[in-house]
């Protein structure tokens, strides 16, 4: 069985004025998915020190943490940061991580942005 990486690009998100120099912002997500494209949450129990997650932001150096679950959510948590300083992604347990799905992100400054599945790969190997 086989982690699998998920490839988020940022899609166009009405009445947002991104600046053109945070728009190339991407996330990798290392996960357990379903079949069906659902996160694996007894997979992720088992094997969640590998399940990582990578904010990538071109200039930026980028943002290297965890999927997590808390409150019922699934966020995103980077070392260092408080709890309450998590992404948090929307609905997860019904959308699915499959390209051409999208999925929103809760940055902890408040600000819901709109990503678009690009791909999903074969990742690492867990017994």
């Amino acid at each position: 069985m086989h982690l699998k990486y998920v490839h988020l690009t940022i899609a166009r998100n009405p009445g947002e004025d991104i600046p053109e120099d945070e728009y190339d912002q991407r996330y990798l997500i290392t996960a357990p998915l379903t079949p069906e494209g659902h996160i694996d949450e007894t997979l992720w129990r088992d094997h969640k020190d590998k399940c990582e997650a990578r904010h990538i932001t071109a200039g930026r150096a980028d943002r290297i943490g965890k999927l997590t679950r808390r409150g019922g959510a699934w966020r995103l948590h980077y070392p260092g940061d408080a709890p309450s300083d998590d992404e948090m992604l929307f609905h997860l347990d019904t959308h699915k991580f499959l390209p051409g799905e999208y999925v929103t992100v809760s940055e902890p400054d408040g600000d819901v942005f709109t990503y678009r599945i690009a791909r999903v790969e074969k990742g690492p190997r867990i017994a």
